[in-house]
């Protein structure tokens, strides 16, 4: 086990890299399953919003609507000229004037206002103005005086703004820990690819340096031996870094990673091991150096985050950079991620989850296949 020992003991040398890879990743999962379990919340409440109203009409049907938009949102005092308008509409310290003018009892469609061009909160206070106004003209028009208009119109507003949370607590509580599930195990091809091609792979440039590559030929070991001491030392130092991480899901997931949901965010993640481990064996024919290696982890690694929805949603990206992002195996992966978050005995998705498993397995045969190739050249050469 000469071969199996010596990779171990260039493993303990670039150990720091690994510990401050897993120490960071492992710190940023604490933060967020913290972050979880503080902001769990069930409950609906409209937002409001800061509103200045001025009302020049002073009827029981302007005051109505200034009544209801005093118990619904936040009246903000200011200057009633132009250039204080402004200045706080600039500042934000406002999201919407409403302009009350002389008349709108005997005309709704009067009202006059001043908001940010574009603004969502001023789009989302004229609706909630246009369907009180429908409501409260459907009363008077109805024979209602404003103050009964005014209550009824309150009432039937209340009674529709009711919501209620279709999922129990239990339910709830899964689905928010899902959530932060698959964010931890979203950045795993990331920390895989960076801390294996970092570490392992800086290794394999060793073993396969011209002066210890002679000496190793010299040894009594044979080719074969060899060759299975390397391989074994590999795999198992892979495993080892996975377990790490699937240890680090156990202790901040607790029970929720035994479940079935679980148990394919576990697989998805060994099968992208392999493929970081081909990558990793592939690229080391190439690189000469550390530093070398170092170059290939970071424009793999970032490359694939950025490209195949890891680090930016795929939803945002483009149609070009999401077809081209179909040849690289961690698009794949996050695809299988999506149904193991949402799975539910869906037959269907379980078919299409396997399905990218199997293309993830189609790229590592593919790497090793390269690597053999490659490596058949080269010693044909030398």
């Amino acid at each position: 086990m000469q071969v199996f020992k010596a990779f171990y003991k260039c493993v303990l040398r670039r150990i720091s890299v690994v510990i401050i890879y897993v120490s960071i990743f492992a710190a940023i999962c604490i933060i967020m399953a913290q972050t979880a379990n503080i902001n769990k919340t069930y409950d609906f409440k409209a937002e409001q919003l800061k509103i200045a109203v001025f009302d020049y009409d002073n009827t029981p049907e302007s005051n109505a609507l200034y009544d209801y938009i005093a118990d619904t949102q936040q009246l903000i005092n200011i200057s009633d000229d132009k250039e204080s308008i402004a200045d706080e509409l600039f500042f934000r310290n406002i999201d919407y004037v409403l302009i009350i003018p002389q008349g709108f009892s005997s005309d709704y469609t009067s009202l006059e206002n001043v908001k940010q061009a574009g603004s969502t909160s001023a789009y989302y206070m004229d609706n909630i103005i246009n369907t009180y106004l429908k409501i409260f003209s459907t009363y008077t028009s109805a024979g209602y005086s404003a103050n009964e208009a005014k209550q009824l119109t309150k009432q039937s507003l209340a009674a529709g703004s009711s919501a209620e949370i279709l999922n129990n607590e239990n339910e709830a509580d899964d689905l928010v820990v899902s959530t932060y599930m698959k964010s931890f195990f979203q950045y795993l091809p990331y920390i895989f690819i960076a801390v294996i091609m970092t570490s392992m792979g800086g290794i394999l440039i060793i073993f396969r340096e011209k002066n210890i590559n002679f000496r190793m030929k010299c040894s009594a070991l044979s080719v074969t031996r060899r060759n299975a001491e390397l391989s074994s030392a590999c795999i198992s130092y892979s495993l080892l870094l996975w377990c790490i991480f699937m240890v680090l899901a156990a202790i901040i997931y607790k029970q929720h990673i035994f479940t079935i949901n679980g148990a394919m965010f576990v697989l998805n993640s060994l099968v992208f091991l392999l493929v970081a481990v081909s990558i990793t064996y592939l690229v080391s024919l190439f690189a000469k150096n550390d530093n070398t290696m170092n170059v290939w982890s970071n424009i793999l690694g970032l490359g694939m985050s950025f490209i195949c929805g890891i680090f930016i949603p795929a939803e945002l990206l483009s149609s070009g950079v999401a077809t081209v992002s179909q040849f690289l195996p961690a698009s794949w992966y996050i695809k299988a991620l999506k149904i193991c978050s949402s799975y539910n005995n869906n037959g269907a998705d379980l078919k299409k989850y396997f399905g990218y498993l199997g293309i993830q397995l189609l790229f590592t045969i593919a790497c090793f296949s390269a690597a053999l190739v490659v490596s058949k050249y080269r010693k044909e050469e030398a």
